[in-house]
């Protein structure tokens, strides 16, 4: 979206239990320099972007409770983002469940 010149981006990346493993453990944000994308203010609204919603398959988490590190939306150049346990509440997860065995329902 741009509005006076500035722009507010989101960003949908799919297919993360596809990765090779040896990239999945890496952090997103911090690898692919989405804070680059960051209209550079510090108010709380140009703070929430860019957005980037990640999709992938749960089976991959299961029995794993750092699943969220590689997620989280750690910034380097942020002094209130720059650490995990900062950055942490920017994170927020939606998981969406199969209805297949009550597909009929739905229908």
């Amino acid at each position: 979206k741009i509005l006076n010149g500035n722009f507010e981006v989101i960003f949908l990346l799919d297919g993360y239990d596809e990765m090779r493993p040896e990239f999945r453990n890496k952090n997103l944000f911090t690898t692919n320099n989405f804070e680059q994308f960051r209209k550079g203010g510090q108010s709380s609204t140009e703070q929430n972007f860019p957005k980037v919603i990640y999709l992938s398959r749960s089976e991959l988490f299961a029995g794993n409770s750092d699943y969220i590190k590689p997620f989280v939306p750690i910034e380097a150049d942020n002094r209130e983002k720059d650490e995990f346990h900062e950055a942490v509440k920017f994170y927020h997860e939606l998981k969406l469940a199969s209805f297949e065995k009550s597909l009929d329902a739905f229908l």
